[in-house]
């Protein structure tokens, strides 16, 4: 039976083109060292060292598109946005000296991320607007031309990320990482039908990848040690992903007010995670939106169990409130 899924597969499956034909043995050499030490970095979660070493490699061959690629992904992980916009040229290089569905994903997955930074800001000029409504026409007009052109931009590079996304899925159909991205590109659009079919698409392939798992386990006695410890290492993977999915489209739902089925998602992920405190508090306001006060206290303070926020956090705050006013409206 075929895999039920695609993974992002190491960056080093990139082929490397003949661009760096003219190096020296040694060079060549130095050139594997620097990418393959790039690559476990960039595995360990160790970016800035990731980054430093595909730098190093980029030195000696520039238009290397395993080196560019790594680069790119190193630079996105920082999470930053001066780091996200340095990624774009590296991203760019490398979808334009390998296109596969990896590097679409990943040139893709810039104009996803620098898209919601404009959106933000849009929105933190709107709130601003909205808390000083008293000030200054000149300046509010100012303002709300650059929310709307924020914004627009926003919308723009989501656009582009869609396309760079329809690549990459018609190469591979299957390719988790690619569907949820476009499942949530497709959110931010308003997209909210097409979102949840993909979103749905991803549960299905889930299912057949864990119905398939579970019989080899159950049924395969050939299997060896290793072999029946990375199963088990993909289901959690998959349980993972499952999650992923399930606070994607409790997010859409809540959206769009339809507080008993994003109720569902977060009771979903808590049979997967019984430990999660993000599902124990978007149950807890679900039900607390829908004036349920006990029920809404018992998730909140779950949330506050296992949470590793700190008092000052503005969801422990937030938590915190409700429990009280649950308590308030116990004693009276």
């Amino acid at each position: 039976m075929r895999l039920a899924f695609i993974l992002l597969p190491a960056l080093t499956c990139l082929t490397l083109l003949p661009a760096c034909g003219g190096l020296e043995d040694q060079e060549l050499q130095l050139l594997d060292a620097y990418k393959n030490r790039a690559q476990i970095y960039y595995e360990a979660k160790r970016f800035e060292a990731s980054r430093q070493q595909a730098l190093l490699g980029l030195d000696l061959a520039p238009d290397d598109p395993v080196l560019n690629h790594t680069l790119g992904r190193a630079l996105l992980e920082m999470r930053s946005l001066g780091k996200i916009v340095d990624a774009r040229p590296f991203l760019i290089k490398a979808y334009d000296l390998k296109p596969d569905y990896r590097t679409a994903y990943s040139l893709a997955e810039f104009h996803q991320r620098y898209g919601v930074f404009l959106r933000d800001e849009s929105i933190g000029i709107q709130q601003s607007l909205e808390a000083y409504p008293e000030s200054d026409s000149e300046k509010r007009v100012s303002l709300e031309e650059r929310s709307s052109k924020q914004e627009t931009i926003a919308k723009e590079h989501w656009a582009e990320a869609l396309t760079l996304l329809d690549v990459a899925l018609t190469e591979a159909p299957e390719f988790l990482l690619g569907l949820q991205m476009a499942a949530m590109t497709h959110s931010l659009l308003g997209h909210d039908g097409i979102a949840l079919e993909q979103l749905d698409r991803i549960l299905s392939i889930l299912a057949e990848s864990k119905t398939y798992k579970n019989r080899q386990l159950a049924t395969n006695t050939s299997l060896s040690l290793a072999q029946e410890q990375k199963i088990r290492a993909d289901l959690l993977d998959d349980m993972g992903h499952e999650i992923g999915v399930r606070f994607a489209r409790a997010a859409i739902f809540k959206s769009r007010n339809d507080l008993k089925t994003e109720e569902l998602e977060y009771k979903f992920i808590l049979q997967l995670n019984p430990r999660s405190p993000e599902a124990f508090f978007g149950l807890g306001m679900c039900l607390y939106e829908q004036g349920n006060l006990p029920s809404a206290k018992s998730n909140l303070k779950s949330f506050i169990k296992h949470s590793e926020l700190d008092l000052e956090s503005q969801y422990t705050k937030q938590a915190m409130r409700i429990i009280m006013e649950s308590n308030d409206a116990a004693t009276q």
